[in-house]
């Protein structure tokens, strides 16, 4: 199955996904989900055609499709450790852009395509406004599957992204990092 991986390349992602271990950040995470993911369509021995594309205030593709999906995993795993971290993610208009390269790709319906995003924490409550309005208007033959982490409070946000994955019939994940005490523990 065509994927679009869609990485957020804000810079929250230097938070530390432990406060009690500052030498993990939340990229570091990311980076390594998409790892084994890649691992698992390897080892499977289905190299479907993986492109990787990074969203902060613009979208970028970091690996386009190619004729050879080994090429591709081999090109992914150099570029995640080459990203760039910016400012905010701009979600709405990067999960346009997943869906419009896969209709270049792979034809108007893009039947068969699905889009990973993973994303750091909660989104902007003008984001969410956004969000709200393109979940309706999202192709229904693109499957979305949605990692996102943060903290417990991120994480109770996030409805949004649960909601357009269902309707994509698509999975969400959320990964809770622990979140920052200000070094008291309960």
């Amino acid at each position: 199955m065509p994927t679009v991986l869609l990485l957020d390349c804000s810079a929250s992602l230097l938070r530390p996904a432990d406060p009690a271990d500052v030498s993990t950040t939340r990229q570091n995470v990311a980076q390594r989900g998409i790892l084994h993911f890649l691992q698992v369509l390897e080892n499977s021995q289905d190299f479907e055609p993986v492109c990787l594309m990074t969203m902060s205030s613009s979208s970028k593709v970091l690996v386009p499709f190619e004729d050879n999906p080994r090429t591709d995993h081999k090109k992914l795993r150099t570029a995640l450790y080459d990203i760039e971290l910016e400012d905010t993610a701009n979600i709405t208009e990067a999960m346009k852009s997943a869906c419009n390269i896969l209709r270049e790709k792979y034809g108007v319906a893009a039947v068969g395509c699905q889009v990973v995003m993973v994303v750091d924490g909660a989104p902007s409550f003008a984001e969410l406004r956004q969000l709200r309005d393109v979940v309706n208007h999202l192709p229904k033959s693109i499957t979305f599957h949605i990692v996102a982490m943060g903290s417990e409070d991120e994480l109770q946000r996030c409805s949004i992204y649960q909601t357009l994955a269902e309707r994509s019939r698509g999975i969400f994940v959320s990964a809770r990092v622990p979140q920052d005490t200000g070094g008291y523990k309960n």
